[in-house]
């Protein structure tokens, strides 16, 4: 599915708001939605997005810091609380329907859960890199995959 900029502008930042709440033509289902996870249906189609929020509150930056430094995203706390919503809102609609979106560390989470093949199309704004990733990437270049978006900002030190 195509997403014009102003449609991820707006899902992502309702993504960080603690009320949930329709965005555009992106219907919120509250059953399987909370603070951290958010999830969108839209008339017409069995596209579901789900929106993971990125760093808000302290238990987010001590993970981060973990992250940064031994690379621990998949054992952190918040890690497994965003993958836990997630897999509810698989079992619900079932992976194949699911576009996963993140900002910041949102995006880590949403990078990760769609190499679980826990969603069909990847978008990412600003996802942070660390030493790792820079280390990964310089000696193995990854191809392009066609359901993955990853969006840039330019002024932002940790992406």
């Amino acid at each position: 599915m195509k997403f014009t900029t102003n449609e991820i502008k707006l899902l992502l930042e309702a993504s960080y708001d603690k009320e949930m709440y329709n965005v555009l033509q992106f219907y919120i289902d509250e059953s399987v939605s909370n603070e951290r996870v958010k999830c969108y249906t839209m008339d017409d189609t069995n596209d579901v997005v789900v929106t993971h929020r990125g760093s808000a509150d302290l238990q987010d930056w001590m993970d981060n810091s973990d992250w940064f430094r031994i690379n621990t995203l998949k054992k952190s706390k918040t890690f497994k609380m965003h993958q836990r919503q997630h897999k509810i809102i698989v079992s619900k609609y079932g992976a194949g329907n699911i576009i996963v979106m993140g900002h910041s560390r949102g995006g880590l989470y949403a990078t990760q859960l769609y190499k679980q093949h826990l969603a069909n199309q990847l978008i990412t704004y600003n996802k942070p890199i660390n030493l790792f990733d820079i280390v990964k990437d310089r000696f193995k270049k990854n191809k392009q995959d066609e359901n993955s978006t990853a969006v840039r900002t330019s002024n932002d030190l940790v992406s």
